[in-house]
């Protein structure tokens, strides 16, 4: 029987990521006991908190984790940070795994792109999700729409859907709202009078529901109208009160409650969520599997499988000496990488798979609907499935 090996891997988690911090320890402790995919292997991981985008501490941090013989480093979850630490393993070649919205562009016409992406984010390419709600949008021949956002974030996510405010005869709204929920009052009551019935709104999903109560308290949250939400974890949002109301609420998501792996595995986070007193269930007080949470549990799997892989094909040089202020490069990253590349796999977010340049693609998203039950999948939006 060979011997146990051992091999380090770092996540880094800003507070605010939480749930998928919880859901990286809790994957990989799962990965670890089972051995059913890594059955030679050990892997030890650390998890560091960061602060939100401050790439000088991540830096320093990084590159101990590094020198310590850390291989693949998962996170942190911010924009400024993730890139610093994406240009870190690009240069060491250690692979980057994310799983966060992230609006850089990663297809580029170079020949080699492996040399400039070492990187592979399993949140859906950004102009993939802005594609899918224009998309929708041309389905449902809305002409006149408002678009409701809260940060700049917003309108790179819509940046597909504002494209026709320069078709002919189609007007297009567009509304910034801040963090004073009074003035939600005030804009519900002008888009009303105006007749602006038909509302793109893009906003954090904990400001979904202050957003439609404020609606509902002018009536405009009658069937004259219908909202559609950006966020891919509306199903996390307590609605009750607006069923009975008569607006079409739309959204999209990733993670499907119906499927059997992720039942199976909301039973689980459930289960621990009230049986231990440790607070380790990722499930935290959510009363479903955040998008961000399953994708972190999809990129636990998705390395481990690759390591598996690589490993089968290969002698790997867990143990070589990488240090930041060097230029040695570990031997195998470039082979890992590859390998979890080629990955195709179903998880949590449905199917598991990557174009050339390590953006997620060929992904299903659910179009589901508000009704008296609750939200329910109405439709299906994929590269291969067109609306009907």
């Amino acid at each position: 029987m060979s011997a146990i090996v051992y091999f380090f891997l770092d996540g880094f988690f800003e507070p605010e990521h939480k749930s998928a911090e919880l859901a990286f320890k809790w994957t990989m402790q799962k990965i670890n006991l089972h051995n059913d995919i890594l059955s030679q292997v050990l892997v030890a991981y650390i998890v560091k908190e960061v602060p939100p985008d401050d790439s000088f501490d991540v830096s320093k941090k990084v590159c101990r984790e590094i020198a310590a013989g850390c291989k693949v480093i998962f996170g942190p979850g911010t924009r400024v940070s993730s890139s610093h630490v994406q240009s870190m393993c690009k240069f060491l070649a250690i692979p980057h795994i994310q799983a966060h919205w992230d609006p850089r562009d990663v297809i580029t016409d170079t020949k080699d792109p492996d040399k400039d992406h070492f990187s592979l984010n399993l949140y859906p390419y950004y102009l993939s999700l802005s594609t899918a709600f224009r998309n929708l949008i041309d389905y449902w021949k809305w002409t006149q729409f408002t678009v409701i956002y809260e940060d700049n974030d917003g309108l790179i996510r819509l940046q597909e859907v504002l494209k026709v405010s320069n078709l002919p005869e189609t007007k297009v709204t567009v509304r910034k709202i801040n963090d004073n929920p009074e003035s939600y009052i005030s804009l519900f009551k002008d888009l009303k009078e105006r007749g602006e019935y038909r509302i793109i709104i893009d906003c954090h999903v904990s400001r979904v529901g202050i957003i439609m109560e404020k609606a509902l308290q002018v009536n405009a949250v009658s069937e004259y109208f219908h909202y559609l939400f950006t966020t891919l974890d509306l199903g996390l949002v307590e609605l009750e009160q607006f069923k009975h109301a008569g607006a079409n609420i739309t959204g999209m998501r990733l993670v499907d409650p119906e499927r059997p792996l992720v039942s199976a595995v909301m039973g689980e986070w459930k289960y621990e969520m009230f049986s231990s007193s440790s607070r380790t269930s990722p499930l935290i007080d959510q009363t479903g599997i955040p998008t961000e949470t399953a994708l972190m549990y999809d990129a636990v799997y998705l390395f481990a499988r690759g390591l598996h892989g690589v490993q089968n094909a290969k002698n790997m040089n867990f143990r070589q000496s990488i240090m930041c202020n060097s230029s040695t490069s570990w031997e195998d990253g470039i082979s890992l990488l590859n390998y979890m590349k080629t990955m195709d796999f179903e998880g949590l977010t449905g199917r598991i798979h990557f174009g050339k340049y390590g953006e997620r693609s060929d992904f299903t998203l659910d179009i589901t609907k508000l009704d008296k039950p609750g939200l329910r999948k109405v439709q299906i939006h994929n590269d291969h499935v067109h609306l009907h």
